[in-house]
């Protein structure tokens, strides 16, 4: 069991003069409890408030204060902090020998413990604490700086840890903290947090009209006239726009398990040693090892077990009459199973209204309930070890869709592509 999404904004070493507007402001804003960042220079390299300030700004809010303690010893500061009005301390694995006791001790004081990891901390390190979290900070930045850009490779680990919470018979939290906005916090939502931002436009409210559970009538009128209120400034300009013709790129398919591990399918799978970052290159090579690819490797030959066509962005009505339109008349190959799992409810019944169910069964495809199924590796909708899948759903990190499973992350016509063929293959050549 999970909490209802939670929103919060996180407090570092601002003006102290204003952080009382500051924690006025995020309270008005709609957060749901407030994230204040605690330095003290020894653990990370720099400084910021201790309890005599979080005493101080406790008036200015009623919602919980979520106290992150980067600073070493912690265990002699617990009771200060305590005293000072936190409803929860985070606390790091490297910040003490004892985390047991630490986390205990400040459980003792009838408020909430949580944990921090690194970027280079590893999830092993929860392995013996899980009876005594309430909370998990996934860090994807390195602490202590602001303005940091969120590191894609904690979203493995955000994943791994959700599925390890779900398992678990007492309620922890998941947090996501460092380089959140539009796109990293879609990501770390998909990953296994639980909150999202969306901006509102024309086909957002043309879309949410009329649905079972959009307002109706004058609380219509009023939810747009709440929504237009967030638009961006007027006079605010993107720094930089780019112009991209679609018909000009070629199918994509991806190799690792990232989704910025991609090649064109009439590509190859690339090679790591002419890779120069050396990071980079490592990677590459735990991915094609994983993956059980060799470098070089034309795309076209990679043999493909399943196909999974669904998620809640890729299994819409438009997606599944694009594939049906292509399987007509046609059969998968005898290598392969192949599902489809619809977005919605509504998409279902719209899908069966329009006979699409039938053109995938005729063709092979089990016609399935909506969910996330196979997309997550939920219920028994999952890839046994080294299977090889072609997906349409958003993520392909390891374990993605089942320990050891191989997710190759394509569109829903490139997913038909490969089922007629048995093979990744080119949609272009599908008639």
């Amino acid at each position: 069991m999970v909490d209802k999404p939670r929103i919060a904004p996180s407090l570092l070493a601002a003006d102290f003069s204003k952080l009382g507007e500051e924690v006025v402001a995020v309270s008005q804003m709609g957060a749901d409890l407030i994230h204040l960042d605690v330095m003290d220079g020894h653990f990370v390299p720099n400084i910021s408030f201790g309890p005599d300030i979080i005493a101080s700004i406790r008036k200015f809010s009623s919602l919980p204060f979520d106290v992150h303690l980067m600073i070493e010893p912690v265990d002699s500061y617990i009771e200060a902090f305590v005293a000072a009005g936190s409803d929860m301390l985070t606390v790091h694995v490297e910040a003490g020998p004892h985390i047991h006791n630490t986390l205990q001790k400040i459980q003792g004081f009838g408020i909430k413990a949580g944990v921090a990891l690194n970027p280079g901390t590893p999830i092993e390190m929860l392995d013996n604490l899980w009876d005594l979290l309430d909370l998990v900070l996934v860090m994807t930045v390195n602490p202590g700086f602001g303005g940091q850009r969120f590191l894609e490779s904690q979203l493995s680990k955000i994943s791994s840890i959700r599925d390890k919470i779900d398992q678990l018979e007492r309620p922890v939290g998941l947090s996501v903290d460092g380089g959140i906005n539009e796109k990293t916090g879609k990501m770390s939502i998909e990953a296994g947090a639980r909150a999202g931002l969306i901006a509102p436009d024309e086909k957002t409210f043309e879309y949410l009209k009329d649905k079972p559970m959009s307002p109706k009538g004058e609380n219509w009128n009023k939810a747009i006239k709440f929504w237009k209120s967030l638009y961006s400034d007027k006079d605010c300009k993107f720094d930089k726009e780019i112009d991209i013709d679609g018909k000009e790129i070629e199918p994509l398919v991806t190799w690792g398990t990232s989704p910025q591990d991609v090649s064109p399918v009439t590509g190859i799978v690339p090679d790591p040693n002419k890779e120069n970052n050396e990071d980079r290159k490592m990677a590459m090579k735990r991915s094609l090892e994983y993956m059980g690819l060799k470098a070089n490797t034309k795309i076209s030959d990679i043999k493909i077990d399943k196909i999974f066509i669904g998620s809640c962005t890729n299994g819409r009505i438009e997606d599944l009459r694009l594939a049906a339109d292509l399987l007509k008349g046609k059969k998968i190959a005898d290598n392969v199973s192949a599902m489809v799992v619809p977005g919605s409810g509504l998409v279902k019944s719209q899908a069966e209204e329009e006979g699409i169910d039938k053109i995938f069964i005729e063709a092979g495809f089990e016609w399935r309930e909506p969910g996330c199924s196979m997309c997550l590796g939920m219920n028994p909708d999952q890839l046994k070890p080294k299977e090889r899948c072609a997906s349409t759903s958003n993520r392909n990190f390891e374990g993605r869709q089942g320990r050891g499973g191989r997710t190759h992350l394509v569109s829903p016509g490139m997913a038909v592509a490969a089922a007629i063929k048995g093979y990744l293959s080119d949609v272009r050549e599908i008639k």
